[in-house]
């Protein structure tokens, strides 16, 4: 008996269909990854920003608009210690729409994955 595959000759490889298949694997290996990163950071743990953060100033320039009817001009001198509940214990300097000046003591915190920032006094300087 002989072996009918005997006399054919060898099976070409595609090289191009192997190409295309090892190209399709590499994007869509790098866009779960980046799905992934993305998802972790929109999903992932917060970290608690610094008492100078902006989204911190913000929050406190919203709180005196809403409360106090009163505007901030300028905030400066920030100065953090770390709170006995592992948030900010912070401060600042403010400067009013009014031109007066005062020492505002807040808490930054987290609660779950929301940064909470808390006004806790002002004096007059």
């Amino acid at each position: 008996m002989s072996d009918p595959g005997a006399g054919a000759p060898p099976a070409k490889r595609n090289y191009k269909i192997l190409l295309i298949k090892s190209c399709s694997y590499f994007t869509s290996g790098v866009v779960v990854l980046f799905l992934a990163l993305q998802l972790y950071d929109w999903f992932g743990p917060t970290s608690l920003p610094d008492c100078d953060d902006s989204g911190v100033q913000t929050t406190i320039r919203s709180i005196f608009s809403e409360k106090s009817k009163t505007e901030i001009t300028d905030m400066a001198a920030f100065a953090s210690a770390t709170a006995p509940a592992g948030g900010l214990a912070c401060s600042a300097e403010l400067t009013f729409s009014d031109k007066s000046r005062g020492r505002l003591s807040y808490r930054v915190y987290l609660k779950g994955s929301h940064v909470m920032v808390v006004a806790e006094n002002v004096e007059e300087l």
